[in-house]
């Protein structure tokens, strides 16, 4: 009865706001004219003028946090459908919403695309009546941060002290994680005594984070002073503190210290998290030592904790290697007992069966819903768990999961369906490939772009022109100047007037004009025509670096007249079509000619 009640204040209350937020969205004159059997009070002078109580009414609806969670899903599948950011900023100028701090910071916590990110962050800035504060910063922060943007961090980290504002400790704390998982754990000490210093007093999630990074890097004694250190501030260590000694202990092999830790943890009443378990294990499960992963399962039992489907099966087969039974670690995964052999002989998964294909078939057809329903954290969950199975999923489902997850910014799901193809070493076309450059440049993860690439050639799988020229473009202006020659020489085929003149402005946007020009000299020596984009790239490469004269020659061979031919007439060649593109990519003011 209690459940019932529930649910019907929560459809009572939604159906609410719904009236209210169209009365919102309407004058009084309109509503009484749509609905004229409602007129309260004939008074032609209080229709235009809304009560009192309405207007509270909607501005309380306004702020109601039903309405502002939809405002806010609204503003952020704007930044992650719009293909530019010049569409977006329509939409946004369009809307009608107050833009205050909590909204920027909560759109910004769903985590837009990198670029639509930073973007969104700087258009917040020339909104009138709002300025960025503490929390909006350490949001960008942290997205520039988990991206790798080291330097884009720290110079947003100035501005924020040169705005005058407030500086705390989960600031400090969430640029001191980015600087340690970059590997600057100088950096990382620096921001540390520079919040001490600012008399910004750490906490224990501060004291936690810097211990980490030392221990990741082999500075056990610093992280002990900082841990006494801790304990002399009167702050008690949390779950995620003991996670991170305990992690420590066991990669440098005290398993007995790791487990005293454990042990401690229990005794103090701080319960061991999720994470806690399954790192435990799973190196207990490494190196052999199951005498204490079993005492680990017990407690685990009580806890009703349960491992990660991978940790799950590395314990298992460290049981069978030791001979010791397994009973306990199926009592706790009941939902992943049956993927065990009862025949008991060391092998994980079972025999591929009818039923085997039958589950398979079901798996599949569940990711295929999943997929049109776009809900892409249960088709990377439910991948990463066939993917341990060993599950032969067919190319065309792994393809559209590729493609879809690269739509919709999903770069987990993307790559995780690719890897999931490499393992069963399935061909993949190259409209996949495509979808995997465009995600893959948008995070500017150029080197895993690098990765693709060469597998791609390696298969024989040919990008074409098009293809080929937007890629050498994109590692020109990242500055990988060297992969961008690398991939041009590797596709001889492919070399044209498209490829060399996306070669010629890829080394004249990292600044090497004098390599563009040798470029352009060799491309005349084998034989290959220049287009006009050609002549229009060299022009404005020179006028950049201030060589006025030369620009001038290749600006007049690009206003050569040429000769068109009626539309009756077509010339098809390549030359011609390469020229076509060519033109189109590099110079919007020439006219294709056929």
């Amino acid at each position: 009865m209690r459940f019932l009640c529930q649910i019907f204040t929560r459809v009572h209350s939604s159906s609410y706001i719904r009236k209210a937020m169209i009365k919102s969205l309407c004058t009084p004159r309109q509503g009484r004219e749509q609905n004229p059997r409602n007129r309260k009070n004939p008074n032609p002078k209080h229709r235009a003028n809304p009560s009192k109580a309405h207007l509270e009414k909607a501005s309380e609806v306004a702020c109601s946090p039903h309405y502002r969670r939809l405002t806010i899903r609204k503003i952020s599948n704007i930044l992650r459908n719009c293909s530019s950011w010049l569409s977006a900023a329509q939409q946004l100028d369009a809307m009608d919403v107050k833009w205050d701090s909590y909204t920027i910071n909560q759109v910004l916590k769903t985590h837009p695309p990198l670029q639509m990110a930073k973007e969104f962050f700087n258009w917040a800035k020339t909104l009138p009546d709002f300025k960025h504060d503490q929390f909006t910063y350490t949001t960008m922060l942290d997205i520039l941060g988990e991206a790798g943007r080291i330097d884009p961090m720290k110079s947003l980290m100035q501005e924020m002290g040169g705005q005058g504002r407030r500086i705390d400790s989960i600031t400090y704390t969430a640029v001191m994680h980015s600087l340690g998982k970059a590997g600057d754990v100088d950096g990382a000490l620096q921001t540390w005594e520079t919040m001490k210093r600012n008399e910004c007093f750490p906490t224990v999630v501060s004291y936690t984070a810097i211990i980490k990074i030392l221990l990741k890097n082999n500075r056990p004694e610093e992280a002990q002073a900082l841990y006494k250190e801790m304990l002399e501030a009167n702050l008690s260590p949390n779950c995620y503190t003991y996670t991170v000694l305990i992690e420590y202990l066991a990669d440098q092999g005290k398993f007995e210290g790791a487990f005293s830790i454990f042990t401690q943890m229990r005794e103090l009443n701080v319960e061991p998290s999720k994470a806690t378990f399954n790192i435990l294990v799973q190196k207990c499960a490494k190196a052999g030592r199951t005498n204490i992963m079993v005492e680990v399962l017990k407690c685990m039992k009580s806890f009703r904790h349960v491992l990660r489907p991978s940790i799950f099966f590395e314990a298992l087969e460290a049981l069978h290697k030791a001979g010791e039974g397994d009973q306990l670690l199926l009592e706790i995964h009941p939902h992943l007992s049956h993927e065990v052999n009862q025949d008991r002989d060391c092998r994980l998964y079972p025999k591929h069966s009818d039923v085997d294909q039958k589950n398979l078939r079901i798996d599949t057809d569940i990711l295929w819903i999943l997929l049109h329903r776009r809900n892409f954290t249960a088709v990377e969950s439910l991948l990463e768990e066939m993917l341990i199975k060993g599950l032969n999923l067919d190319v065309r489902i792994l393809t559209a999961i590729i493609r879809a997850c690269s739509a919709n910014a999903k770069l987990r799901g993307a790559l995780t369906a690719y890897q999931y193809g490499r393992k069963l070493e399935i061909q993949f076309d190259l409209t996949v490939y495509t979808s995997l450059f465009g995600i893959l440049i948008r995070h500017e993860l150029h080197e895993k772009v690098i990765g693709i690439v060469d597998e791609m050639i390696q298969k024989g799988v040919n990008p074409g022109s098009y293809i080929l020229s937007v890629l050498i473009r994109k590692f020109g202006c990242a500055g990988l100047c060297d992969a961008a020659q690398k991939f041009f020489d590797s596709i001889p085929d492919e070399q044209n007037a498209v490829t060399y003149t996306a070669l010629i402005d890829a080394f004249i946007s990292a600044g090497s004009v004098e390599k563009a020009i040798e470029i352009y000299e060799t491309m005349k020596r084998t034989g290959v025509k220049p287009a006009t984009g050609t002549y229009k790239v060299l022009q404005l490469g020179l006028e950049k670096v201030g060589r006025y004269q030369e620009a001038k020659v290749f600006k007049q061979k690009r206003l050569v007249p040429r000769t068109y031919f009626p539309a009756s007439i077509r010339i098809e060649s390549r030359e011609t079509e390469e020229h076509n593109l060519c033109n189109v990519l590099f110079d919007n003011d020439s006219h294709i000619y056929v």
